[in-house]
């Protein structure tokens, strides 16, 4: 099913038997879920999720793991002013928190279309030698002087240890 929220595209998604969450589509997180949807996917109040979030400040971060709305409407058209939106990695930050069968569910769920279905595929790079490794090494640890973090992640086999 899908539905346009300010010209936001609303998925709605099949979790488990007879659980189905919302995920809008967000060009600067790719996606988004409302407290009620990542509570519902949890199988836990949405007094739970916000009590992680406040219980665990120093781990959940605005900007980072959920950001407050703005000019969001729901699907009855009237604007949630006081509303949460989690980003791909809140929901992975929040699943460290809740404990339960169904938490370990909406995890696996969660993997499966956060890391396998949105995540692109990164070719990591392969080298002849030592030198190409070395050089490519210098390269990231300049960047990353430079405030520029790399962009994909490090394999063993790529490390600059």
């Amino acid at each position: 099913m899908q539905e346009l929220i300010n010209n936001q595209q609303l998925l709605t998604l099949h979790v488990t038997d007879g659980v189905a969450v919302g995920v809008i589509q967000d060009p600067r997180f790719e996606f988004l879920m409302s407290t009620k949807d990542v509570a519902l996917g949890y199988g836990v109040a949405e007094a739970t999720i916000r009590s992680h979030k406040n219980d665990q400040r120093a781990e959940i971060k605005e900007g980072v793991h959920f950001v407050p709305s703005v000019g969001i409407t729901n699907a009855r058209g009237n604007l949630q002013t006081k509303q949460n939106y989690w980003t791909k990695a809140g929901v992975i930050r929040l699943g460290m928190f809740i404990r339960s069968e169904r938490a370990k569910l909406f995890r696996d769920w969660a993997e499966q279309i956060i890391l396998k279905v949105t995540a692109p595929v990164v070719a990591l790079p392969h080298y002849q030698n030592q030198t190409q490794r070395a050089a490519h090494c210098h390269y990231l640890r300049k960047e990353v002087s430079h405030g520029n973090a790399p962009q994909r992640p490090h394999s063993s086999r790529d490390s600059c240890h």
